[in-house]
């Protein structure tokens, strides 16, 4: 996922991304800090974490916003954004929905 660039590229009527990099929070790399510091040097004055979890957790409430709070100190210059989790999103909800039916239907 690393070196993964997206450019220009919209995501459903989103505005620009200009680039995107995985990171993760443990086990692999690179870590959150290590993406966010990647992403600063590709020239970002804003960082969207998006958290890949289903709920607000313990590491979106507490891992996720401290390392927020970690990359904000380390690049003063730079805004980091902590979006929520994927949750209920109806999207989510109709891709679970998708699944179910193409599941069913191999039976």
């Amino acid at each position: 996922m690393r070196n993964s660039s997206l450019s220009q590229r919209r995501f459903a009527g989103a505005a620009v991304i200009p680039s995107k990099e995985g990171a993760f929070l443990e086990l692999v790399e690179p870590d959150i800090a290590a993406g966010g510091a990647d992403c600063v040097a590709q020239g970002a004055t804003k960082v969207i974490l998006l958290p890949y979890f289903l709920s607000p957790g313990k590491h979106v409430v507490e891992d996720l916003a401290e390392a927020k709070k970690r990359l904000s100190q380390r690049f003063p210059q730079v805004r980091f954004v902590l979006a929520e989790p994927l949750g209920r999103h109806p999207l989510l909800l109709q891709a679970i929905e998708e699944r179910a039916q193409e599941a069913e239907g191999k039976q």
